[in-house]
């Protein structure tokens, strides 16, 4: 196992965390804002959909008409409509569930009182609509008009920026025939390879030789520029110039940093008192000890110099790697002793971080948030906290298996590992995140409106993994979609986690129960999972998909290189463009914005390291600090596009 995989599990137990803040006392000290979401109206428009057929080889257009109303029911409507025989399919649902998603967020309106419906007269399909579903979305709640000499092509992220496609050239002679003057591609793909002849196409020359103009665009902000002649989709304030904690959240990470930093060498003094063969004996171990003693040796620098941050990420990844390593030679050392008997017998019997799930939910079920600050801290908790119960399902089921091996063995443990640190570390980051300035909730907000948002777009995007992706892994290795999601998870720790995000939304309402007449509002504890499973599908979505990536077929889910490296580091501009905007419009409502920030810098420090995956970690924390930022700015009453 690459040391490059190892630290990049490791980032992300520090990063999910990171957000996982809880205020310890949750009480308000100030007024909400006043600010109204925007009042929707009926409108429609019409946007003409590119779209590449590969039974054919041929690109065309269709027309859907987005019609935004007004609705009470308190929740998000999403009802999309064919009018003609054929076939939508997965991938065009999730563009319209994502289209929708941001769509609403950027133009500020309230989800609980919109609907959109979405009209389609042809057959289409795939998720290279997302970006136009988004500006048509948005057009129609704003009332901008659309251009309709004017297509595009791009999926759409959570944070608004655009992902890479394919299919290009085809779509440009397709848009050609449809009359079009004008056609928008995601930034990094002016060459772009051919569906048809693979060959790498210079699409803007393409265009001037079909008379077309052909221009790249970053993000939604861009491209709704471009359709609705030069309107804003948004009114976000410009960008912070410089992103940092505050004094005493960075006093807070420090002594949480030397905490850690002295809990990973008591465990690796346990691991070095193990006898030699054993530090030898499973498949990943010399590879992580090491990552670990690196990743402590940069925690130590940067807390002597006053990076508080890096440091404190850095001893997450130092602590997470050894306390893996420690587990997983123990665990070997006791199924060759006894086999999974005496396995069952020592992980019941291990202690470090033991029911720190547990622990940690039932001080959360304890909680209620009354600051716009205390929602993003127990939101994050939650979103940790749910995904630690994932893992620890899922690695349940893994090491109930007769035929486990070494290897498996080695996944479980990680996932066991990483679930029992989420939960030690959401509950330590009360402290760090306790109090933080912040105006009151508005109380006309629901959270149960943002929780069914994030989760129907995350059930799409899931849905249009497991028939593109995980389908054909299944046909490859002649085993049936359900046994193929079993073999993913083994390699996608986050997607385990998010298949069993039912049941673990089931243990919640379990827990909370047993309260009786004092158990808690779940709504913020669906609100986090149901955030994190966005961020986890539309990861999965960019790897798998819109990045035409590489995978190491050793660990399938990391990323060797990209298809496109521009388009990538596009995505990351503009995905740094928009988190800074975000917490530009929290420090302007007096909104401490430390959170989002430690998000932000500990993303920079994921794209120092340069790989594809480090980056791809990098674009994962700056998609959900931006959503976040969102977040806390709808339950302030102020949202963001307003």
């Amino acid at each position: 196992m690459p040391a490059r995989r190892v630290v990049a599990l490791a980032t992300a137990v520090a990063v999910s965390v990171m957000s996982a803040g809880c205020s310890i006392t949750m009480s308000g000290t100030t007024s909400p804002t006043t600010v109204a979401p925007k009042e929707v109206q009926e409108r429609t428009v019409q946007v003409d959909v590119l779209w590449y057929r590969p039974d054919t080889g041929v690109g065309g257009t269709t027309d859907v008409d987005i019609t935004v109303r007004p609705d009470d029911q308190g929740r998000f409507t999403l009802n999309s409509e064919q009018t003609d025989v054929g076939n939508t399919g997965e991938e065009w649902k999730a563009s319209q569930w994502a289209g929708s998603v941001f769509g609403i967020l950027a133009a500020g309106a309230d989800p609980g009182k919109v609907a959109v419906d979405f009209t389609v007269s042809d057959e289409i399909d795939g998720p290279s609509a997302g970006a136009f579903m988004t500006v048509g979305v948005a057009a129609a709640i704003n009332g901008d008009p659309i251009d309709d000499s004017v297509s595009m092509t791009g999926t759409i992220n959570p944070d608004g920026s655009i992902g890479p496609v394919g299919g290009i050239p085809e779509k440009l002679k397709g848009a050609k025939d449809a009359g079009k003057r004008k056609v928008l591609i995601p930034a990094g793909q002016r060459v772009s390879a051919s569906e048809t002849t693979g060959a790498q196409v210079d699409v803007v020359e393409l265009g001037q030789s079909l008379g077309l103009e052909v221009e790249e665009v970053g993000d939604v902000n861009d491209a709704y520029r471009e359709v609705t002649d030069g309107n804003e989709i948004s009114a976000l304030p410009d960008p912070v110039a410089d992103v940092r904690v505050g004094d005493e959240v960075g006093r807070r990470l420090d002594e949480h940093t030397r905490k850690w930093l002295d809990t990973y060498e008591r465990l690796e003094a346990e691991y070095s008192a193990l006898p030699a063969e054993l530090r030898r004996s499973g498949p990943r171990l010399a590879a992580q000890t090491t990552a670990a003693a690196d990743a402590a040796a940069a925690a130590q620098t940067a807390l002597d110099s006053g990076d508080s941050t890096l440091a404190f990420n850095r001893a997450l990844q130092a602590l997470a790697l050894q306390f893996v390593s420690l587990t997983q030679a123990e665990a070997y050392a006791a199924l060759s002793r006894g086999g999974l008997p005496e396995l069952t017998r020592y992980l019941d019997e291990q202690t470090d971080f033991k029911d720190s799930l547990t622990s940690a939910l039932e001080d959360l079920l304890t909680k209620s948030p009354a600051t716009v600050t205390d929602v993003e801290a127990l939101v994050g908790a939650y979103e940790a906290v749910s995904q630690g119960i994932g893992l620890q399902l899922a690695s349940e089921d893994i090491l109930k298996s007769t035929s486990l091996d070494a290897e498996g063995l080695a996944d479980a443990i990680e996932m066991r590992a990483r679930a029992g640190l989420l939960g030690a570390l959401s509950s330590d980051a009360l402290e760090i995140l306790a109090d933080l300035p912040g105006p009151a909730i508005s109380s006309e907000i629901d959270p149960a409106v943002l929780t069914e948002l994030f989760q129907g777009g995350a059930d799409a995007n899931l849905k249009v993994f497991e028939v593109s992706f995980v389908h054909q892994v299944a046909q490859a290795a002649g085993v049936t979609d359900e046994q193929a999601k079993q073999i993913l998870a083994l390699k996608l720790p986050d997607y385990a986690a998010a298949l069993y995000q039912q049941q673990v939304v089931g243990l919640l309402e379990e827990r909370a129960a047993k309260l009786g007449a004092d158990a808690p509002d779940l709504s913020y504890a669906k609100l986090g999972a149901s955030l994190n499973n966005y961020v986890t599908a539309a990861d999965l979505i960019a790897r798998f998909y819109s990045l035409q990536a590489s995978i190491d077929p050793a660990n399938i889910g990391i990323l060797t290189d990209t298809g496109n490296p521009d388009a990538l580091k596009a995505m990351v501009d503009t995905s740094v463009d928009g988190v800074r905007r975000g917490i530009a419009a929290l420090d302007a409502h007096g909104i401490d914005s430390s959170p989002i920030a430690m998000q932000y810098l500990s993303a920079q420090d994921d794209a120092r390291d340069g790989s594809p995956e480090a980056v791809m970690s990098a674009l994962r924390s700056l998609w959900t600090a931006q959503l976040e930022s969102r977040m806390m700015a709808y339950f302030g009453g102020f949202p963001t596009g307003s």
